[in-house]
């Protein structure tokens, strides 16, 4: 049995996956670096990036941040799982590398965990960016639940954005915890994993934005074939956890969602035709 690895109380470690994004990394790192909370670790694992992101990474040259190069082969929770195994913190926080924090972010979630013992997963709003433009927030008010949230999350479109979260580190050695590196959830392992989570903790939320999510056109949750595909796996793999009425809603509501953006996609085609 390994020994596990010594966690350091109060300490935050972030997770920074990272793929040729030289032209975003910067901003990514300092909105880590100037948190308001500073007792923390950012850990960047770099899928051997072909851009100058490493040179950006240097030149920061600050002791908190450690920086590896691993072949993720296309997964990115396969580098998130990676930064989890190394992190000393009490906590963890995941950031990608084009997404970025404002200031009070790991200090309001810190404080909450630090005051709900018995909460294991903190989330919050976000903005949403296109461009230089902030565009509106995200999850809506109505998705946002706090405590045993299971059955409201499976049935939800995922309102736990990655970028948001902060979970307790508890157990070094307990996979239990770790993104599914299956092929077929690419893009939905964080889904995944939160409702691994929700099934027997209880989860709460900020009412307030404390991050921004940029949305460009290779963000792999816009691809709607795929993400059909995956939440399909996601129903099939929770089934026994849920009741059949709940299960059937979930196939309708699903099914929905890809008919409406899909039908916004044509309608849009034909204007610009």
């Amino acid at each position: 049995m390994m020994n596990q690895k010594e966690i350091k109380k109060g300490l935050v470690s972030v997770i920074m996956p990272t793929y040729n994004h030289g032209h975003f990394i910067g901003e990514a790192i300092e909105s880590v670096l100037n948190q308001t909370y500073k007792y923390l670790e950012l850990i960047i694992i770099d899928n051997y990036s072909k851009d100058n992101t490493e040179n950006i990474i240097h030149y920061f040259g600050d002791s908190r941040i450690k920086y590896i190069k691993f072949h993720n082969q296309g997964i990115i929770g396969a580098s998130r799982n990676v930064g989890i195994r190394m992190a000393s913190g009490e906590y963890i926080a995941f950031l990608d590398s084009d997404d970025f924090w404002l200031p009070e972010k790991l200090e309001k979630q810190v404080s909450f965990l630090e005051t709900n013992n018995d909460y294991f997963l903190i989330y919050s709003k976000c903005y949403t960016m296109i461009g230089a433009e902030i565009q509106n927030t995200l999850p809506r008010d109505t998705e946002m639940k706090s405590g045993y949230t299971f059955k409201h999350l499976f049935m939800s479109n995922n309102f736990i954005l990655t970028l948001t979260v902060m979970i307790r580190n508890t157990n070094k050695n307990d996979n239990l915890y770790l993104f599914n590196e299956a092929n077929d959830l690419i893009a939905i392992e964080d889904y995944d994993l939160w409702l691994k989570i929700a099934k027997n903790k209880k989860i709460g939320y900020i009412n307030t934005p404390l991050a921004v999510y940029r949305i460009h056109d290779n963000n792999l949750s816009k691809q709607l074939i795929p993400y059909l595909k995956r939440h399909m796996k996601i129903l099939l793999k929770y089934r026994t956890d849920i009741d059949s009425f709940t299960l059937i809603k979930k196939f309708l509501y699903v099914v929905i969602y890809i008919a409406y953006h899909a039908f916004k996609k044509i309608i849009r085609s034909f204007k610009t035709y």
